[in-house]
């Protein structure tokens, strides 16, 4: 589910929301929305996976028709 929501992502140019995002730290320098945002240059996306007993995994989808 990861990877499509990843992969859709990347098709609308859209950032998906950050779930219970209220209130930012003024101290941590990062973008981060709790609602969906408009991406133009959005190019990859980077979607990791953890399980059970130390199994993890990493996949990196790019978007190759820009």
């Amino acid at each position: 589910m990861q990877v499509v929501a990843a992969a859709l992502s990347l098709m609308e140019k859209r950032t998906p929301p950050t779930r219970n995002f209220e209130t930012p730290d003024p101290d941590c320098n990062l973008r981060v929305s709790g609602v969906s945002e408009n991406v133009p240059r959005l190019a990859e996306v980077l979607v990791n996976g953890h399980a059970f007993g130390g199994v993890n995994s990493a996949v990196i989808l790019r978007d190759l028709a820009r």
